[in-house]
């Protein structure tokens, strides 16, 4: 029952949680859902072992890499600027690392049944963060958390950007494999429960996300996640 019941509060109490700890005047709020995902993650650890927790850090160090590197060189998402009151002393807001390590988390947890698989799968699994950030950076760059030098196509995010989260994910999933071992992946319990991290981040961005985007989230990673699970997972 607790793998069960660490996917629906690990999923629903992560979007939340991002959603409105980057809006001003919700810090008793922000303050439940730390702890809703803290209890998340300690019922993971629990059921699965420490290297979730190991995978959720190498996710959250691998992505401020690449933050630090694209705020400075524009790789590999494209030219964009922080929020200067959000910026922390790298010039990346604190919230941004740990969304790596949650999204990843999330990635990780409903593609655990085919990331086994072997190479393959760890090469297509990435396109799940870009399925992802369809819809959550329209909605960043509306909320002024973050501009882009040069426009793009995407509700004013270019085609770069994705380019670049499908890089941060392949990195992560690479190095985890090399770093975690393979064992760590073996996790048979998942299977039936990935349709709540999709549907987790629905709701929470249901509301915000422009039609499209929203649409264009939801579908993509259902699709890819289908084509996964019937390919790799048979």
């Amino acid at each position: 029952m607790y793998d069960r019941l660490a996917i629906v509060v690990i999923s629903i109490a992560a979007w939340i949680w991002i959603g409105y700890t980057i809006i001003e005047n919700h810090i008793l709020l922000s303050i439940v859902q730390y702890t809703l995902y803290t209890l998340g993650i300690l019922f993971l650890v629990k059921k699965l072992g420490r290297r979730i927790l190991a995978f959720f850090a190498l996710s959250a160090i691998i992505g401020l890499i690449y933050e630090v590197i694209g705020t400075r060189t524009g790789f590999p998402f494209g030219k964009y600027e922080y929020n200067q009151v959000l910026s922390g002393s790298l010039g990346v807001p604190w919230f941004i690392i740990f969304m790596w390590g949650l999204l990843s988390l999330i990635v990780l947890l409903t593609a655990a049944p085919v990331l086994k698989r072997g190479s393959i799968a760890i090469t297509i699994v990435p396109i799940m963060l870009v399925a992802l950030d369809l819809s959550i950076d329209p909605i960043m760059v509306e909320l002024g958390l973050w501009r882009w030098v040069e426009e793009g196509p995407w509700y004013g995010v270019p085609l770069t950007n994705f380019v670049g989260w499908y890089v941060v994910g392949l990195s992560v999933f690479v190095l985890s494999r090399i770093l975690l071992g393979k064992g760590f992946l073996n996790i048979e319990d998942w299977k039936g429960w990935y349709v709540i991290p999709y549907l987790s981040h629905v709701l929470a961005y249901g509301i915000a996300a422009p039609l499209g985007a929203l649409l264009a989230s939801f579908f993509t990673g259902f699709g890819i996640l289908v084509v996964l699970l019937r390919v790799f997972a048979m």
